[in-house]
């Protein structure tokens, strides 16, 4: 990092993180449900190298823009930067922070230390989710979480930068796109 970083700066490069994984979330929740892929299985098949491949693409961004959020190292922008440059920070919304901090901490970290950061022999990210005893539901919720104390924390610097944009359109488009041609 160059020089010091503004507020308004740090809570900017933190939204786009948090909007990353939003977008990733999205998709992966899309790929995974099983309304889609009852309805989309002959576009899965078909294309099941791009699907396998984007699924697990999807999966690692997502965890690694959290793991970005949560991350501790100094050196890096994340919720402890925002609260070094502006330790006022951390009392707004003090029970959404604490609750977001202690899902990432109890569940969504493991994910992250086992699928991303260090990947352990044999281990999928199926049996990552049931050793963590975590959800999609729960990825949701620490998402909603983030994207809330986003809102709460730019409104407060004034520099509001909420990003009204999902991924779901467009993966849905692509997966009808994708179908083969029905009689």
């Amino acid at each position: 990092m160059i020089g010091p970083l503004s507020v308004s700066k740090i809570l900017e490069e933190l939204r786009s993180d948090v909007w990353d994984a939003r977008l990733h979330f999205d998709i992966y929740r899309i790929y995974k449900h099983s309304s889609s892929r009852a309805k989309y299985w002959p576009a899965i098949i078909t294309y099941g190298n791009f699907f396998s491949t984007s699924l697990r693409a999807n999966f690692v961004a997502m965890v690694a823009a959290l793991g970005r959020v949560f991350d501790n190292d100094p050196r890096n922008i994340s919720m402890e930067t925002l609260f070094k440059a502006e330790p006022k920070f951390q009392r707004i919304d003090a029970v959404g922070l604490a609750k977001a901090r202690d899902l990432w901490k109890r569940k969504a970290r493991s994910l992250r230390h086992q699928i991303v950061a260090h990947h352990a022999a044999n281990t999928t990210p199926q049996e990552a989710f049931k050793r963590a005893s975590i959800t999609l539901d729960d990825i949701d919720e620490l998402i909603s979480m983030c994207e809330r104390l986003m809102d709460v924390w730019t409104k407060h610097a004034g520099c509001h930068v909420h990003l009204l944009s999902s991924s779901k359109g467009d993966t849905l488009a692509l997966l009808e796109a994708l179908l083969p041609d029905r009689p």
